[in-house]
C-alpha cells in the first residue's frame, strides 16, 4: 500500500486547499495528517491558547469530514514531525507529502528543511503549494501586488471530499493520537456565517470603530484567528466580501487590510531575520538592556496606566484586541519603558490568539521604531484615553478597581487630590498602582535618542539598503 499525505500547518481547512485537491486527483489513497510538535510547543511565542485553537479546529475539520463519510481520514498526532512521518511511512508506505509553504518562525523553518531532507533520502517527493498570495524566493516585490490580487480574484478550485470516503486511509492506530476538544465557532462554516453577518449589519462604522476597544469588539469582524489558523483563506474572504455590505467604506478599509496583511507577511518571509534582529542595525546598541521587574509590571498590567492595563487584561482573557491598542502596548514597553522589543515579543505571541508571525515580528519592530522606514510611533497612553475610551467604557469593564471614581479620573487616577480620594474611599498604590513612569518624560527621551539614530548616516545607509532589496532573500526558505 502507498498513499499521500496531506500535511496541515497553518490552513486547517479543506476548502479552497491545492494539497489536498491535488492529492484527491492523484488516484491514491489520501491521509491528513496535523501535527503537534513537542519542540513547537515549546517555543516562547508558543501557548497553551494556541493548543487549544488548533484542537478546535481539527474537531471542526472532523466534523466536515464526519459529513462525507471521512471522520477517519484526519489523523491528529502528538509528536515530532520525522518521527511521525518515518512510522507512517513504515506502516503504509508514503508516496509523497503535500503541505502548504509555511512562512512561520525560525524553527518551524529549520523543521521544513529537516523534513524535505528526510523525504529526499526516502526517495518521497515533498511537494510544498504556495500559501494564499505569499510568493517564495520573490526577485521583485514590484511585482507582488499585481500577482497578489491575480492570485485573490483567481476562481477557488473544488476540492471533492466524497473522494475521501473511498479512498481516505486511517492512521490513528500507528501512532500517539490526540483528542480534540469541542469544535463550536471553529470551523470553515463558522468563520463564513461570521463573515456573512459582519457584511450583513456589523461592519457599519468599522472605520471609526477598529480603534476604538469598546466599539472594536462589535464592528470588527473577529476573523483574524480563522484566517491565522487557516480555517478560512484570505482569498475566500476577499471574494465573499467583494461588492457587499452598506457601508461601502468600511468594506473597502476592510479589504485593504487583507491586503495590507499578507503584504507583511511576504516581507518576513524575504526577512525571516526580523524575527529576533533589528531590521536596521543602526539601532542595535539602542534599549539593550532588559530589567525583568520592569517587563512584569506590563506583562501583570500593573503600570499605572488604565488603558495599558486594561489592555493588557483584555489580552490575557480573551487573546484579541483592537490593532491600535496592540501598536500602543508595544509602543508602551518600547519607548515609555526603554524595553528591548524582543523581550516583549514573546509575551504579545503567547496571548494572541490571533498569532501570525509575518504581521507579529514586523508590528514589534514598526511599533518600536526599529526599521527606520517609518514614522515614529510613540503613543501617548493618556492621549489614546481620551481620544478612544472617552467615556472609560473599556477601562472600567476591565479595571472594576475604577469604577467608583468620576469618569475623568478612570483615565488619569493619579490627578485625585486627598481629599477627593479620601471622599471616594480610593487609595492610590493601594487600590490602584501608582505610574510606574511619567510618559511626558519618557516620551521625550525616547524620541530624542530615536529621531538621533534614525537621522544618523548609518540608519540612512541601512534604509537605503533595506528599500533596495526589500524581500529578496538568499538564504532563508528552502
Amino acid at each position: 500500500m502507498s498513499l499521500h499525505v496531506v500535511w496541515l500547518k497553518r490552513d486547517l481547512r479543506l476548502s479552497d486547499h491545492e494539497p489536498l485537491r491535488a492529492a484527491l486527483l492523484s488516484g491514491l489513497p489520501v491521509a491528513i495528517v496535523v501535527l503537534f510538535e513537542p519542540s513547537m510547543e515549546r517555543l516562547g511565542s508558543h501557548s497553551e491558547r494556541h493548543r487549544t485553537e488548533r484542537l478546535r479546529r481539527c474537531a471542526a475539520l472532523k466534523q466536515e469530514l464526519a459529513a462525507v463519510g471521512a471522520t477517519d481520514a484526519l489523523a491528529v498526532f502528538s509528536g515530532e514531525a520525522i518521527d511521525v512521518f518515518a512510522a507512517i511511512h513504515e506502516r503504509f508506505g508514503i508516496a509523497s507529502i503535500l503541505a502548504h509553504e509555511e512562512t512561520g518562525v525560525e524553527a518551524t523553518w529549520m523543521r521544513d528543511r529537516a523534513i524535505a531532507l528526510w523525504c529526499r533520502h526516502q526517495n518521497i517527493p515533498f511537494v510544498e503549494f504556495p500559501s494564499g498570495g505569499i510568493v517564495r524566493r520573490l526577485s521583485s516585490f514590484s511585482t507582488w501586488e499585481e500577482r497578489w490580487l491575480a492570485h485573490a480574484e483567481a476562481s477557488i478550485p473544488d476540492v471533492d471530499l466524497s473522494i475521501l470516503a473511498r479512498r481516505g486511509v486511517h492512521l490513528g492506530d500507528a501512532l500517539q493520537t490526540l483528542d480534540v476538544v469541542p469544535a463550536e465557532g471553529a470551523g470553515t462554516n463558522d468563520a463564513l456565517r461570521m463573515l456573512t453577518d459582519w457584511l450583513g449589519h456589523g461592519h457599519r462604522g468599522y472605520r471609526r470603530a477598529m480603534a476604538q476597544p469598546a466599539l472594536a469588539e462589535r464592528h470588527c469582524s473577529r476573523l483574524s484567528a480563522h484566517i491565522a489558523w487557516g480555517s478560512i483563506s484570505v482569498r475566500q474572504v476577499w471574494q465573499c466580501s467583494k461588492d457587499q455590505g452598506i457601508d461601502r467604506a468600511s468594506v473597502a478599509s476592510f479589504r485593504s487590510r487583507l491586503r495590507w496583511r499578507d503584504h507583511f507577511i511576504q516581507k518576513f518571509e524575504g526577512r525571516p531575520s526580523m524575527e529576533y534582529r533589528n531590521v536596521n542595525p543602526a539601532f542595535d546598541a539602542t534599549r539593550t538592556t532588559l530589567v525583568p521587574h520592569t517587563l512584569s509590571r506590563w506583562e501583570q498590567a500593573e503600570t499605572g496606566y488604565p488603558l495599558v492595563d486594561a489592555c493588557m487584561r483584555c489580552l490575557q482573557t480573551t487573546g484579541w484586541i483592537t490593532f491600535r491598542m496592540r501598536a500602543m502596548l508595544v509602543s508602551f514597553v518600547t519607548h515609555h519603558l526603554w524595553q528591548p522589543w524582543q523581550a516583549a515579543s514573546d509575551t504579545l505571541a503567547s496571548l494572541f490568539i490571533d498569532f501570525e508571525p509575518g504581521i507579529h515580528y514586523a508590528q514589534m519592530q514598526m511599533q518600536a521604531g526599529t526599521t527606520g522606514l517609518h514614522t515614529l510611533r510613540i503613543y501617548n497612553p493618556i492621549v489614546q484615553a481620551e481620544d478612544n475610551d472617552a467615556q472609560a467604557t473599556f477601562i472600567t469593564r476591565w479595571l472594576p478597581e475604577l469604577a467608583r471614581l468620576p469618569v475623568p479620573y478612570r483615565k488619569q487616577p493619579w490627578l485625585l487630590s486627598p481629599i477627593e480620594a479620601a471622599m471616594l474611599n480610593f487609595r492610590l498604590g493601594i487600590d490602584y498602582p501608582e505610574r510606574i513612569v511619567d510618559v511626558e518624560t519618557t516620551g521625550r527621551h525616547a524620541r530624542d535618542v530615536l529621531w538621533q539614530i534614525i537621522r544618523s548616516d548609518a540608519s540612512r545607509r541601512h534604509a537605503a539598503r533595506i528599500l533596495a532589496t526589500q524581500v529578496v532573500s538568499k538564504t532563508r526558505r528552502p
